[in-house]
């Protein structure tokens, strides 16, 4: 669940001025919205800055190690995820959950463009606690998911 948004691809600036009254309203009704820094991480960090109660999932960030970037967001911001299908680097499921917790980690798989199994596997094969893999499995995500607002209003 959720808002996807293409900013480059489709010509606009996640900014105050271009998209404010929408990223306000999401971020009111707890809905999330999904980036990807593909483009590049400024909009990603501008986002955080300028409407830090915003939920902000990171996805399609590439299978290179982002952690310079993302372990920043984090810390920042308790309302930035990371969505775990791209997150494939050695060990880096439990470097992520020893340094950040497992609070703001979601397991995702980026299917249909990517097969289940590799994002699967390394979850299942990550040695971190039961309470922590559930959380990353699915207890993150109910969670997030349980505060979006119901109901549209413009």
């Amino acid at each position: 669940m959720g808002v996807r948004a293409f900013p480059r691809q489709n010509r606009f600036f996640l900014d105050e001025i271009t998209m404010g009254d929408t990223l306000n309203y999401l971020a009111e009704k707890n809905l999330p919205l999904y980036l990807s820094p593909r483009d590049g991480w400024e909009d990603i960090f501008s986002v955080m800055k300028h409407f830090p109660r915003l939920t902000v999932i990171l996805t399609d960030y590439g299978l290179w190690g982002s952690d310079r970037y993302v372990f920043p967001l984090i810390r920042a911001y308790e309302n930035f995820y990371i969505e775990s299908s791209d997150y494939q680097v050695f060990l880096g499921v439990e470097n992520f959950v020893n340094k950040m917790g497992s609070d703001q980690m979601l397991f995702g798989t980026n299917y249909p463009n990517c097969n289940m199994g590799g994002s699967t596997a390394t979850l299942l094969a990550a040695k971190i606690s039961e309470t922590d893999r559930e959380k990353i499995a699915h207890a993150n995500a109910e969670r997030l998911f349980g505060r979006i607002q119901r109901g549209m209003s413009v």
